[in-house]
C-alpha cells in the first residue's frame, strides 16, 4: 500500500504525461479526417526539431541525445515500464560520492593533485545532474510516445503515420549523435564525460606518477612531460569511449 505522498506524485507525473503527448500530438500534422501527413506542415516541424536539436548538441545535453532518440524509436510494453526501478537510490549513491570526493579535496595541498580531483567532482557533480535528467527521460517520454502509440480513438493507419513521424524524429536525434565531434568538446564535457564512463583524473595521475617513478632511473622524464602525458591519456580514454 502506497501513501499519499507516492500517490501524489504518480498523480503529477500523469499529469505531465497528458500535456506532453498533447503537445507531441501538436507537431505531428496529421489530417484525422483524410488519413494522411500534411508534408509541408512536417517539414516545417521537423526544421523546428533541427533547430532544437542544434541548441541541444553545444551543451552538455548533447550526452542525452542517444537516450531521447532510443525513447521515439521504441516503446516498451506499459508493464514493463511501469516495473521500471525509479533509479532515487542510485542517485543518492551518486551524491554520496560527490561528498566523499570533497572531504578529501579539502585535504590536498599538492596542486596537480588537487587539480585532479577538483576535476572528478566537478564532472560528478554535472554527470549526476545529466543523469536525473536521463531518468525522467526515460520514465517520461517513453511513456508518452507509448501513448501516442497506442491510442485507441484513432485509426490503424493514423497510428502507422505516428510511428513514421516519430521515427523520422528519433533520426534527427540519432544523427546529431553521429555528427558530434569529440576532439572540439571543452574541458567541461570531458570532465562529466569521464564521470560517466567512472574515469578518475585523480587515479589517473596517480597512475602516470607511479609510472614515472618506475622508469626515472633510466629515463629522464621532466614535469611537464608528465602533465602532457596525463592529459593526453584523459582525453584518449574519453574519445575511445565515445566512439565505442
Amino acid at each position: 500500500m502506497h501513501g499519499p505522498g507516492v500517490e501524489k506524485d504518480d498523480q503529477m507525473t500523469n499529469d505531465r504525461i497528458r500535456i506532453l503527448t498533447s503537445k507531441l500530438l501538436q507537431r505531428m500534422p496529421i489530417n484525422v479526417d483524410k488519413d494522411c501527413i500534411d508534408q509541408k506542415l512536417w517539414r516545417f516541424e521537423k526544421r523546428k526539431v533541427e533547430h532544437d536539436v542544434e541548441a541541444i548538441s553545444k551543451t552538455l545535453g548533447v550526452m542525452l541525445l542517444d537516450t531521447t532518440s532510443a525513447a521515439y524509436h521504441h516503446t516498451q510494453d506499459s508493464k514493463e515500464m511501469g516495473g521500471r526501478p525509479r533509479g532515487n537510490n542510485h542517485l543518492q549513491s551518486m551524491v554520496q560520492e560527490i561528498m566523499t570526493l570533497q572531504d578529501k579535496l579539502d585535504t590536498t595541498w599538492s596542486q596537480p593533485v588537487f587539480e585532479a580531483q577538483e576535476g572528478d567532482i566537478v564532472g560528478k557533480i554535472l554527470w549526476t545532474c545529466l543523469h536525473g535528467i536521463h531518468l525522467e527521460i526515460e520514465e517520461v517520454l517513453e511513456k508518452v510516445v507509448h501513448c501516442v502509440l497506442n491510442d485507441s480513438l484513432v485509426s490503424p493507419k493514423v497510428q502507422g503515420m505516428r510511428t513514421e513521424l516519430l521515427q523520422e524524429m528519433g533520426n534527427i536525434f540519432k544523427n546529431a549523435v553521429s555528427d558530434f565531434q569529440v576532439d572540439d568538446q571543452p574541458y567541461l564535457w570531458q570532465v562529466t564525460y569521464n564521470a560517466k564512463l567512472h574515469v578518475s583524473r585523480h587515479q589517473l595521475y596517480n597512475d602516470e606518477q607511479q609510472n614515472h617513478e618506475s622508469i626515472s632511473c633510466n629515463e629522464n622524464v621532466t614535469p611537464s612531460s608528465q602533465t602532457e602525458t596525463f592529459v593526453s591519456t584523459v582525453s584518449h580514454q574519453s574519445k575511445h569511449s565515445w566512439i565505442e
